[in-house]
């Protein structure tokens, strides 16, 4: 992990996506809630964007031969983003971070950052 951003719980991930890019990327992958990351203003051109599928739009799509072609592609996106979502694993399981502390944006975000870059080593 390179970049962590705290931000309270009613801040949708996709309007931080564009800080916790290094600029050197040139693929990136999200979950749903980032379905709407080619529309934004402040997203990076260069990055090409990998998003999963919700639920429903996967079913939709098995009932042709191009929407089982993209059925089968959703679990290797998956894939990917799970070695990503590994440390954030280390660091609720290992490190006991699993629930939040209610003492202030500015503390919490630290907590994050010292835990992270635990994780890291």
């Amino acid at each position: 992990m390179h970049s962590v951003i705290g931000t309270p719980a009613d801040v949708a991930d996709v309007t931080k996506a564009h800080k916790l890019q290094h600029g050197r990327e040139t693929v990136a992958f999200g979950d749903a809630g980032y379905l709407s990351i080619d529309w934004r203003p402040e997203r990076k051109r260069q990055v090409k964007w990998h998003v999963t599928m919700r639920p429903g739009m996967r079913q939709a799509l098995c009932n042709t031969v191009a929407g089982g072609l993209r059925d089968r592609i959703e679990p290797l996106k998956a894939q990917v983003r799970a070695q990503g979502a590994h440390a954030v694993r280390v660091i609720k399981r290992q490190f006991g971070s699993a629930k939040v502390r209610y003492r202030g944006q500015p503390k919490n975000t630290a907590q994050l950052h010292t835990l992270f870059a635990f994780a890291n080593i």
